[in-house]
């Protein structure tokens, strides 16, 4: 076996083989500058992924190949590079000695340097535009690194290079004195470049402002557009503007490139007026529609999309020129210096895009020729934009001469008209008078108020007599409308004064004016004429002058008060048939008991109330009140559980321990209120539509009908001659009429759910009958659907969630011969157990010991509830009382009985086991 340490020496030896081979870069005397480029060697890693050690490897040593290049320039790959290198200072002077990497847009630099190439001690110096600036030993816009070269020192280095745009590599060595000195003379050609730009962006700016030609505008757009660009290009920005913001230093850049592209052509769409050109202006919108997505989404896109950005903008410079020639050919003489200046730039980004994709060198002219074109394209676009407003001034004289010779014409002939128009004035003259008369006839005679208002709100001197006749008062004229009208209305102080200043405001005004005021002038008001009221309607309009400007305010009355008493007679009758519509749902029956207990809740409710047992009999008045309200929302009787909720909303709302007699007066007007509105559809069902005597005969029936059947039970009417054929069918007759099932008495019940549901935001919840249902007696049917309402309400309200798909089910089942054991379960969350002994304590109905089942009976006490909020349907804390009232008034019981084990939601499913006494009669199975 092979040692550890073995292995690590000869993978040190292979690499001290591989480094010693390495071309040296020596450093003398003789200059301060070393291109880097034919001195390294390069490894190319796609997968971006290898580390140091797997570089310094054997493996790896093998694969690295010479530089050729000055200036290793790779395109966009987007891959990562290594190169390694050995620098030797010959010099015996004392100064320092930099790697630079003098190219701005560069993601990552990583250097690895050491004394010897089998050094375990490699250190490490980081940056990039990806890199928080920082981390650059030189707070400058290219990369530069101390290489820490004493005099007769060799240096062993590695450095990694990643970057998603152009990959090309400018790498120096450099002395401090250098970089400094030719830092300097970049940053005076750069300044006076800048300089440039600034002052013909300010320059484009400042006529634009003037002139409000858009030419200039967008000009002066393009110029700092292409001044950002080149900012960025060369790390400027970075450096200056941003170096704490490395995500917008990127976005910049990648912005810049479709954004230098689009400027130009978007100009030159304004400029040459491509609009009036079908040919070109589809081409156009084309490139202009691709550069702008580019320009918009560029900073989310992939930043290697910047070789297509820039390969659409030099295409679509080429069709630029092409219509620079077709609307110079076309007589557009300004387009020649455009022509000549877009040449110029499009020249310069050619070359300069040509050296991105590293199909040129890297020199000065690629380097700077965006630069000096820019300079040529300042000045001929400057001069085209000169000529083009010549040649408007031109057109300007041309049809100034035109409009003179139009205007000798004019005159012409206008003496010759001028006789024609004399007999024409007076012909017109006397149709004026024709028709000022006419329309006196029609203001005499015109059944509305018509007048027209000076500022002041006084009426002038024409208006329709009608108006006297609405008004009450003869001689309107100079008098203020608004004393005869609006003092005696239903307007305030507040609205009259902001009436006259609307029409102050708008006379002498543009109709703008009046149109932006017009809401504040009433369109309908309440006036008392002659000690009657009247419903006024109000039309307003202006009037203009000759100037357009509002001369008078014309107002146009109508008295409508019959046709409103018409329509509130309509609303009135449409609000009873609504109510009838609610009654006619509900049998005779039905709706005569509803009434009558409701009604028997409200005396026992008032007569708690008065006898001052409303402290210890509370509980009582809050069942029955919110049991009226359940019921009423089960029959459809929506204006009375309205009524009832808010009724119920204050009775919630009271101190029970408290009750001063303002606070009886107050209990006592809710239960009057319930009352009346009681007593009013039960006026709508006995007089309007005629249901009391049905109901009352129903009733005596259903009673005759249980008087014969318990006749037939006990073998009474046996013994009766002469009935002994007629025995079955009367029985069977008895038997419609005075009972009823379990299932058919819940039918309301099951019919409301849908509705009820929709007003919670729930989903239908699916009903399911299950075993044997029951004969039950119609007089107690109501008191099934007292229980059951309260239940489902609960189950719907607080049970199900809203994406929840509900489930009730009800389960019965024979428990000896006159008992009925009902089961009911939802598949909802079940009880808020954790909630219920919080609200227990509180209320010291139990302590920290109570059993789960302890806690769960807390919802048959009065006022106790695990409801998040208290809703118009349920959270009261009173139903489960009032199903435990109910099943006592019938013989019966309620229990809980938990379906699961606790959870640490605090959540405890559950159902609830109803036993009830009933008498004996035959079962129906639920399944057939």
């Amino acid at each position: 076996m092979i040692s550890k340490k073995y292995l690590t020496s000869l993978v040190c030896l292979l690499s001290l083989m591989g480094t010693c081979q390495l071309l040296a870069l020596q450093i003398n005397d003789s200059s301060e500058s070393y291109a880097l480029g034919p001195y390294l060697e390069v490894l190319d890693d796609p997968s971006k992924e290898l580390s140091f050690e797997q570089v310094r490897s054997a493996e790896y040593q093998s694969k690295f190949v010479s530089s050729d290049a000055e200036i290793p320039n790779f395109g966009f790959t987007g891959h990562a590079y290594w190169f390694r290198f050995k620098v030797e200072n010959l010099s015996d002077l004392d100064q320092r000695w930099y790697l630079g990497v003098e190219y701005a847009l560069i993601d990552y630099i990583d250097i690895f340097m050491a004394d010897s190439p089998a050094s375990e001690q490699w250190k490490r110096l980081q940056a990039g535009d990806r890199r928080p600036y920082e981390l650059r030993q030189i707070k400058h816009r290219f990369f530069y690194f101390d290489l820490e070269l004493d005099p007769q020192v060799t240096r062993y280095f590695y450095m990694r290079i990643q970057t998603e745009g152009s990959a090309q590599f400018p790498i120096y060595v450099k002395s401090q004195r250098k970089i400094a000195s030719q830092d300097h003379e970049q940053q005076f050609g750069q300044g006076v470049f800048v300089g440039l730009l600034v002052i013909m962006v300010l320059y484009n700016l400042t006529i634009y402002f003037g002139s409000r030609q858009v030419d200039y505008l967008l000009n002066a757009i393009f110029v700092f557009g292409l001044l950002m660009f080149k900012g960025t290009m060369n790390g400027v920005t970075n450096e200056y503007l941003w170096p704490e913001s490395i995500w917008w230093a990127n976005a910049v850049s990648a912005i810049s490139i479709p954004f230098v592209f689009f400027m130009p052509n978007l100009y030159a769409f304004k400029f040459m007026s491509i609009q009036k050109y079908p040919r070109l202006k589809w081409g156009f919108y084309v490139f202009l529609g691709l550069l702008g997505f580019f320009t918009l989404f560029s900073w989310i896109l992939p930043y290697r999309l910047t070789r297509i950005y820039t390969m659409v903008g030099m295409v679509s410079t080429l069709y630029l020129i092409f219509a620079s020639w077709y609307c110079y050919h076309k007589g557009f003489k300004p387009a020649r210096f455009f022509i000549i200046s877009w040449l110029a730039l499009i020249t310069g980004s050619i070359i300069y895009g040509l050296q991105k994709l590293g199909h040129l060198e890297v020199s000065f002219i690629t380097v700077y020729c965006v630069e000096i074109a820019s300079v040529v394209q300042t000045l001929f676009t400057s001069i085209g934009q000169s000529d083009k407003i010549n040649e408007i001034n031109r057109e300007i004289r041309l049809a100034q001469k035109k409009a003179l010779d139009a205007q000798i014409e004019t005159n012409r002939v206008t003496e010759m008209m001028k006789e024609k128009l004399e007999i024409l004035v007076e012909e017109r003259t006397a149709d004026l008078w024709a028709k000022t008369k006419d329309i006196q006839v029609m203001m005499d005679n015109l059944q509305q108020g018509v007048c027209t208002l000076d500022e002041n709100l006084r009426i002038e001197g024409e208006y329709s007599l009608f108006l006297e006749n609405l008004i009450g008062s003869a001689d309107l004229s100079k008098k203020s409308l608004d004393r005869l009208l609006f003092e005696h209305s239903d307007l305030s102080s507040a609205q009259r004064s902001m009436v006259a200043t609307a029409i102050r405001s708008a006379i002498g005004d543009y109709t703008f004016n009046f149109e932006a005021n017009s809401h504040v002038l009433p369109t309908e008001i309440a006036s008392e004429i002659d000690h009657r009221k009247r419903f006024l309607e109000l039309d307003w309009a202006p009037i203009e002058n000759q100037d357009d400007e509002v001369a008078k305010v014309m107002v146009a009355i109508r008295d409508v008060t019959e046709l409103r008493s018409i329509q509130e007679e309509a609303r009135n009758r449409e609000h009873e048939l609504r109510l009838i519509g609610q009654i006619l749902k509900v049998s005779a029956s039905k709706f005569q008991n509803f009434i009558n207990s409701s009604l028997h809740i409200i005396d026992t409710a008032r007569a708690v109330v008065i006898d001052g047992e409303a402290k210890s009999r509370w509980d009582v008045i809050l069942r029955g009140v919110h049991t009226i309200k359940g019921n009423a929302r089960t029959y459809g009787l929506e204006e009375i559980a309205e009524v009832v909720h808010i009724a119920e909303d204050f009775l919630f709302s009271v101190n029970r321990e408290n009750f001063p007699d303002t606070v009886k007066d107050q209990i006592l007007d809710r239960l009057t209120m319930i009352e009346k509105v009681l007593e009013k559809f039960q006026d709508l069902n006995d007089v309007r539509l005629e249901r009391k005597t049905a109901g009352e005969t129903e009733a005596t029936l259903i009673e005759v009908a249980s008087f014969l059947k318990k006749l037939v039970r006990s073998g009474k009417l046996n013994n009766i001659s002469g009935v002994d054929g007629h025995v079955s069918s009367m029985i069977k007759r008895v038997e419609n009429l005075t009972n009823d099932t379990f299932c058919s008495a819940l039918k309301p019940l099951q019919d409301s759910l849908p509705s009820l549901a929709k007003q919670l935001g729930k989903r239908k919840p699916e009903l399911v009958f299950e075993g044997e249902d029951f004969e039950i007696e119609k007089r107690i049917a109501d008191k099934y659907q007292d229980i059951f309402v309260h239940l489902m309400r609960n189950s719907i309200d607080h049970a199900f969630l809203a994406h929840h798909e509900g489930r009730i089910v009800i389960n019965i089942e024979k428990e000896r011969d006159s008992w009925r054991k009902i089961s009911y379960s939802d598949n909802g969350r079940g009880l808020y157990i954790k909630k219920l002994k919080t609200r227990g304590i509180e209320n010291g109905l139990i302590d920290d010991t109570a059993s789960d089942l302890d806690i769960a009976n807390l919802i048959f006490r009065s006022g106790i509830s695990c409801a998040e909020q208290v809703t118009d349907i349920s959270g009261r804390g009173v139903g489960m009382d009032a199903v435990r009232s109910f099943l006592e008034e019938l013989g019966g019981s309620i229990s809980i009985d938990f379906l699961d084990e606790p959870a640490e939601e605090g959540f405890r499913r559950f159902c609830f086991i109803i036993q009830l006494p009933v008498a004996e009669s035959m079962a129906l199975d639920l399944a057939s």
